[in-house]
């Protein structure tokens, strides 16, 4: 499933083991289709793969399921779902400005790391800086879902506590979230 596949890139830089994708596949499977996503979304959040950096070693088998299979009536739903990673996508690649002098900012900053516009899928706003941007290749699933006003970008948003100065940041006077600046 190329839904799956994609959520292997985007969760895990595509190192789930072959028995995480067949537990994904049948979580995803298993669900209603309106909680399929969501399903597989919550299996990998489970998997070693996206819990650890290194190398996962899989289990020979899978483990017992402990939770009773019940059955929910279908209902309207609507969620905002933040995808923290931490440091685990290459986020500047995910949406690129086209088209205006920020892309030619991205590409200054990015040098050999800037996608070129033939490398982006693109998508059209309003109310923003630029009119295009451009959506990682990998990440064509993200285009449908905005093309059908499932998704949404938010941008330059981050981890802090208050708003804060550069010199209230250097002079120790701001407050700080908890592994700021971290990477694994």
């Amino acid at each position: 499933n190329e839904t799956l596949e994609e959520l292997d890139v985007l969760l895990t830089g595509g190192r789930l083991s072959p028995m995480a994708k067949e537990t994904v596949r049948t979580a995803y499977k298993d669900a209603p289709e309106w909680e399929q996503l969501q399903a597989a979304q919550q299996a990998i959040a489970m998997t070693a793969e996206f819990n650890t950096l290194g190398k996962p070693l899989p289990q020979a088998s899978p483990r017992a399921s402990t939770l009773a299979q019940t059955k929910t009536a279908a209902r309207p739903y609507k969620a905002v779902v933040m995808l923290f990673l931490a440091g685990g996508a290459d986020t500047w690649n995910m949406l690129v400005p086209q088209d205006c002098p920020l892309y030619e900012e991205y590409r200054d900053v990015r040098t050999d790391l800037a996608l070129e516009p033939t490398e982006l899928i693109p998508i059209v706003t309003s109310g923003q800086q630029c009119a295009k941007f451009g959506v990682h290749a990998r990440l064509s699933f993200l285009k449908s879902l905005y093309d059908k006003g499932d998704a949404a970008f938010v941008s330059n948003i981050g981890a802090l506590v208050e708003p804060t100065t550069l010199q209230q940041f250097k002079s120790g006077q701001a407050r700080q979230c908890f592994g700021l600046f971290s990477h694994s």
